[in-house]
């Protein structure tokens, strides 16, 4: 038996996460595929992971005008989106984001490290993806620390079955393995 149960993308918890215009990058570039809507016209990303990048392309290739604070130092995704001329801010984490406004009339917006304001009219977040391992988990699986993606993953008795896909850490993204 194979188990693909996939990964979900995590929050990222931080002052504000709850207002209406935050929500998870992932969901975002899913609304402009599947309906062709974008959910602002200045989203802000916060992430910490190279597969969010690709909502950031699909809403920049949408025509947005997009920023992107990015948690981590160096990123080869971040400097392809720079190259684009989208505004990347590499740091690393320091728990100065804030999320304000939440209506339009109210503005929008997000302040970032040392009281900088970007405005945006929505913050799009993905703290990158954790594999589900409940059902393989309840089959018995063990579950194992991966620094890499700071995540759990099952490893299945071969004679029960397998995991494959997102679910074991092999996410297939635009023909090559992440």
């Amino acid at each position: 038996m194979v188990f693909a149960t996939g990964a979900l993308e995590r929050l990222i918890a931080f002052p504000g996460n709850d207002r209406p215009g935050v929500m998870l990058a992932g969901a975002a570039h899913q609304y402009l595929r599947r309906y062709g809507v974008a959910v602002g016209r200045r989203p802000v990303f916060l992430l910490n992971s190279d597969e969010a990048y690709e909502a950031v392309l699909a809403l920049s290739g949408a025509g947005l005008e997009c920023a992107v604070i990015d948690v981590r130092e160096s990123s080869l995704a971040a400097e392809r989106v720079r190259a684009l001329g989208a505004e990347v801010q590499l740091a690393r984490w320091s728990w100065g984001l804030r999320a304000r406004g939440g209506s339009h009339r109210q503005g929008r917006g997000c302040e970032w490290r040392a009281r900088r304001d970007l405005e945006a009219d929505c913050l799009l977040i993905s703290g990158g993806y954790s594999p589900l391992t409940t059902l393989a988990s309840q089959l018995g699986a063990r579950l194992t620390w991966q620094e890499a993606i700071a995540a759990f993953t099952p490893d299945l008795a071969p004679a029960i079955g397998r995991v494959a896909g997102a679910a074991a850490r092999r996410r297939r993204t635009r023909g090559r393995r992440a």
